[in-house]
C-alpha cells in the first residue's frame, strides 16, 4: 500500500508518497496560503495529494497531517497556534482532510511527526526513547517513549521552546526568559543587533561567526551553553537513548554542536554521560514522512474488517 504525508509549514506545504518502507515515491511543494484559512490551506494540500496520486497511478489508503500549533491527537483539531496561520486555532483538521481527500486521516503536531520519521528510518532508528528539539524561527520539539509519542492532556508535550531559562527576553508566547527567546533564529538576530546595533537575520549571526566576527561567536555560544542545559535537563526528567537535534537554526551545526555538547554534560546525570545528542538526517522531509508513517501504523492498528477505502481507486458497483 502507499501512504500520503503532508507538512503544511509557514512558508511551503510539502506533500509525498510512501510505500509501507516509507520510501519517498513521489514529492511535490508549493507555498502556503496562510492567510487564507484552514479549508483553503488544506484544499491546497488535498490538490498536491491528488496530482501526485494521478502522476504515479497508486491509490493511497490514508494520510497524515503535520502541522503547526498544538494538536488535540484524539480530534485532530487545533487546540492553539500563533498567529502565522490565519483561522487555524480550533479548526477540525482531520475532519476536513478526510472530507477533502475521501480517506482516512491522522493529524499531529509537526515536531512529533518529525521524530516520529526520525525514530522510523532517521536518526533515531532502533530508539524506544527519543527526545528531539527542533530550533528555527520557534523551538519546539517532541518525546517518544516505549516506542509511542507523548502528547499530553492537552497536545502539547513537547512545547519546549517555553522552558523557563532565565533573562528578561520576550517569548512570542507573551511570556519572557523562554528558550525560544534565546536560542531561536529571530532570537540570535536580536541579540547581536543589541551587541552592535547592526541588523541582521539568525543566519547572518552564523556566518559572520564563520568570518571571525566575536559578538556574533558570543551569540551562538551563549544559545549553545543554554541549549545544552535545556537538553540536559530534558534528558534527566525522561531518560531517553538519544537526543535529535533539528531545525534550521542547526545549519550552524559546525558552530553549536561542540558547545552545546559541552554545555549538557556539565548537567547530566552519571548514566547518561554517554548519551548520543546528534543531528536530524532526514532534513526537509522528516515531517512528511513521519506524517505519513503515522497514517500508516494509525490504519493498520485501527484497520477494519472490511476493505479500506483508497484515494485514487475507482470503485465499482
Amino acid at each position: 500500500m502507499s501512504w500520503a504525508g503532508i507538512d503544511i509549514g509557514g512558508t511551503k506545504t510539502h506533500v509525498v508518497i510512501c510505500d509501507d518502507e516509507l520510501h519517498i515515491l513521489a514529492a511535490t511543494r508549493a507555498p502556503t496560503p496562510v492567510e487564507a484559512g484552514a479549508r483553503v490551506i488544506l484544499a491546497e494540500a488535498a490538490r498536491l495529494t491528488h496530482e501526485l496520486v494521478t502522476t504515479l497511478g497508486l491509490p493511497v489508503a490514508a494520510a497524515g497531517v503535520g502541522a503547526a500549533g498544538v494538536v488535540d491527537p484524539e480530534t485532530g483539531a487545533v487546540a492553539s497556534s500563533t498567529s502565522t496561520f490565519s483561522g487555524w486555532s480550533g479548526k477540525p483538521l482531520r475532519a476536513i482532510t478526510e472530507e477533502l481527500l475521501g480517506v482516512p486521516a491522522i493529524v499531529d503536531n509537526d515536531g512529533n511527526a518529525a521524530l516520529y520519521a526520525e525514530a522510523k528510518i532517521g536518526a533515531a532508528a532502533g530508539a524506544s526513547h527519543a527526545l528531539a528539539v527542533v530550533v528555527g524561527t520557534g523551538v519546539g520539539g517532541a518525546v517518544l517513549s516505549d516506542g509511542r509519542l507523548i502528547h499530553g492532556r492537552h497536545g502539547a508535550a513537547g512545547e519546549f521552546g517555553h522552558l523557563p531559562v532565565g533573562g528578561d527576553a520576550a517569548c512570542p508566547c507573551g511570556g519572557r526568559g523562554h528558550l525560544e527567546s534565546v536560542a531561536a533564529g529571530p532570537a540570535l538576530a536580536r541579540a547581536y543587533t543589541g551587541l552592535t546595533g547592526v541588523s541582521v537575520t539568525g543566519s547572518e549571526v552564523a556566518s559572520l561567526a564563520r568570518a571571525g566576527d566575536r559578538a556574533a561567536a558570543a551569540v551562538l555560544d551563549h544559545a549553545a551553553a543554554v541549549l545544552g542545559r535545556a537538553v540536559a535537563g530534558l534528558a534527566n526528567a525522561l531518560d531517553p537513548d538519544v537526543v535529535v537535534l533539528g531545525g534550521g537554526v542547526l545549519d550552524a551545526a559546525d558552530l553549536l554542536l561542540a558547545p552545546l555538547r559541552a554545555a549538557a554534560a556539565e548537567h547530566l546525570l552519571p548514566p547518561l554521560r554517554d548519551l548520543p545528542i546528534v543531528r536530524a538526517r532526514l532534513g526537509s522531509d522528516a515531517v512528511a514522512v513521519g506524517a505519513a508513517a503515522l497514517a500508516r501504523d494509525h490504519r493498520m492498528q485501527r484497520a477494519a474488517p472490511e476493505a479500506p477505502s483508497h484515494l485514487g481507486e475507482e470503485t465499482h458497483a
